[in-house]
């Protein structure tokens, strides 16, 4: 599921969306009209979900985990602390550095000089994690842990199962129990961890959040082929594995190639997505569970506004589906299979002002 830039794409707001669908959004392309929709999500519980998060926890997040301190000590407020011997100055590889004793730390903190910084991953990961709980696992709860931790990147620790009603207070801010990552960021601790957490579920869905340069890429190549090999063969039950690249300094290439990788198999275990920020991830996050959690079971046709068929899904309906359509059509009808009578979607409603442009 790597992103293609969407230009000119329409998506109809949700007060004109049928209720029988979830999203509808549509791009012109020379006289036509590209539809992609989803059906109205129905949680399948019964197929035994489990789902896990796991957190890039090296130095570089220690910010957005609000561990670092932020603001400065005006020279003459530090010069009052020399004087108070609660400050000193060393010099280390030819540069000045200002150390701060306990009581100047504790006065520039009371004063406002100085803050930590604000725990963004907490505020964004207690809705996502939430979305996950109520929305798809079967135990109601998600597993969350922190990788990439520990000198070498290669610790993992595991903050329990969130359950959806410890989801508004649970704290999110980091190992507890181990340092941040500081040489590498290892992705592999982390897949291997929930491979064997639930080794019996029906189904798992793992989120896997960084925001850098992924050191032990090639094992996890090989461990996802040898993984995609076992769902194939039947040893192990399905599991999916999203990557969510955060901010500007991750390697996309190298997460496409892995949502992209060859296992000699029909197993795809990675998708990756890019998020600007910890908002974005929440909105991808549910984007992945509804897609996930969509039933796509129920076979079905699609029509243009003059009856004409346009396409069928005998199969099932995809998670998201696309059609063509002339780009003249008011609506379409969708006919599903069971249900008797037809969806029809207006592709211009009323106030189609209101419809939102992703490009």
């Amino acid at each position: 599921m790597a992103k293609v830039s969407v230009v000119n794409r329409i998506t109809i707001p949700g007060k004109h969306v049928d209720p029988a669908l979830s999203k509808v959004h549509f791009q012109p392309l020379g006289g036509e009209l590209e539809v992609t929709f989803s059906l109205a999500r129905e949680t399948e519980i019964g197929q035994g979900w489990r789902t896990g998060i796991a957190i890039d926890a090296s130095t570089s997040m220690q910010s957005s985990f609000g561990k670092m301190v932020a603001g400065q000590i005006p020279h003459p407020i530090f010069k009052r602390y020399l004087r108070k011997d609660w400050a000193r100055i060393e010099k280390r590889d030819g540069a000045e550095l200002r150390v701060l004793s306990r009581d100047a730390w504790e006065d520039a903190f009371a004063n406002g000089l100085l803050r930590w910084t604000f725990n963004e991953v907490q505020e964004e990961g207690r809705k996502f994690i939430e979305y996950m709980a109520t929305n798809i696992d079967a135990e109601n709860e998600t597993t969350l842990i922190y990788f990439s931790a520990g000198i070498e990147g290669d610790k993992i620790e595991e903050s329990g199962p969130v359950s959806v009603a410890e989801c508004s207070t649970v704290s999110i801010d980091g190992p507890e129990q181990i340092p941040f990552g500081q040489k590498k960021t290892q992705l592999l601790p982390a897949l291997k961890f929930f491979d064997s957490r639930f080794p019996v579920a029906p189904n798992g869905l793992y989120v896997f959040i960084t925001d850098g340069y992924i050191d032990d890429i090639n094992e996890v190549k090989s461990y996802t082929a040898t993984l995609a090999g076992r769902i194939a063969s039947g040893k192990r039950n399905p599991m999916k594995c999203f990557v969510i690249g955060l901010g500007i300094e991750v390697d996309e290439r190298q997460l496409i190639d892995l949502s992209n990788l060859a296992t000699g198999t029909n197993i795809n275990v990675w998708d990756y997505e890019k998020a600007e920020n910890l908002r974005q991830v929440t909105d991808l996050i549910r984007d992945i569970v509804d897609e996930i959690a969509t039933d796509s079971s129920t076979p079905g046709k699609v029509f243009d506004d003059q009856g004409a068929e346009l396409q069928a899904w005998p199969e099932g309906i995809p998670p998201k589906a696309s059609f063509r359509i002339a780009d003249v059509a008011q609506h379409f009808e969708l006919e599903l299979d069971g249900h008797g009578e037809r969806v029809r979607q207006e592709l211009y409603p009323a106030d189609k002002e209101e419809a939102e442009g992703d490009g």
